[in-house]
C-alpha cells in the first residue's frame, strides 16, 4: 500500500472536517458553524501540492519509462 504524504493527508482531514461542519450548519442553523466549515474547507484546498503539466508528465514518463517523442 502507497503512504500519503503528510500535506495531503493534512489537505484531506481538513477538507472532510470543513465538509462535515458545513452539513452541521444545516442541521443546527449555526451560521458560525458554517463559517468555520467554509474556512477549514478552503485551507484544506490551499494545502494540496500544486503541480504543474510539465511535471505530471515528467513524473508519469519516469514510472512508467515512456520516453517522450518531442524532444
Amino acid at each position: 500500500m502507497k503512504r500519503l504524504k503528510k500535506p495531503t493527508v493534512l489537505s484531506m482531514v481538513l477538507m472532510s472536517v470543513g465538509i462535515f461542519m458545513v452539513l452541521l450548519l444545516f442541521y443546527t442553523g449555526s451560521i458560525l458553524i458554517g463559517g468555520a466549515g467554509l474556512v477549514l474547507f478552503v485551507i484544506g484546498l490551499r494545502t494540496r501540492k500544486r503541480e504543474t503539466f510539465e511535471e505530471y508528465k515528467d513524473r508519469y514518463n519516469e514510472k512508467y519509462g515512456i520516453e517522450d517523442e518531442n524532444e
